[in-house]
């Protein structure tokens, strides 16, 4: 008996989804610049899609009492604690079509303490830099983490989340190409060198 309810425990913390995960991204052609060590492409979509697999799995163990953190596997300690931490994705990552909306550099906040990542994001039109209020954003990454059953200190920790930026192309270096960027530059110092 013990061991029957053993095997059953172990099976009910296994990844089961209909979702498929792609082995392979579609096309790694475009990659869009986030920060300096952070480049964005169809790549991070593979990335993307396994959080929202496992976004889902513990969803469906928290709302039938069987999410036991104690009996995760290695990749279930990991994926729970990134899925319960996370800021920049997980506000829309359980959205209807999610999978197919282009991809995004997402930052949350401003300035140095900026946090950088990947995901989809549905733009609207042509647009290529969005914005989500910091009520509204910390609202849903909220959402998410009581849905997957993070703990109180967790769900609490979304008053420390900022507003999230979403950007599609020139995402570095205030939004302006090399060449402008250069002139800009250029222009400051000689500016600073004629003053002198």
């Amino acid at each position: 008996m013990h061991l029957l309810l053993a095997i059953l425990i172990v099976a009910s913390t296994t990844v089961s989804s209909t979702e498929t995960v792609p082995a392979k991204p579609v096309s790694d052609e475009v990659r869009i610049q986030c920060s300096q060590s952070v480049f964005c492409s169809e790549y991070n979509r593979t990335t993307f899609l396994t959080h929202r697999m496992w976004a889902r799995h513990f969803i469906k163990q928290y709302k039938f009492g069987q999410l036991n953190i104690g009996n995760f596997s290695v990749d279930g300690h990991k994926y729970y604690d990134i899925l319960c931490t996370d800021a920049t994705t997980t506000g829309f990552m359980l959205e209807e079509g999610a999978e197919k909306w282009p991809m995004a550099c997402v930052r949350n906040g401003a300035g140095a303490s900026a946090n950088s990542s990947c995901a989809p994001y549905p733009f609207e039109g042509e647009s290529v830099y969005e914005f989500c209020e910091v009520d509204e954003w910390r609202s849903a990454v909220e959402n998410f983490r009581l849905q997957i059953g993070c703990s109180k200190e967790q769900v609490e920790g979304v008053k420390n989340i900022d507003e999230n930026y979403f950007c599609r192309e020139r995402c570095n270096g205030l939004g302006l190409g090399d060449v402008p960027y250069i002139i800009m530059f250029a222009s400051v110092v000689g500016a600073l060198i004629l003053s002198l």
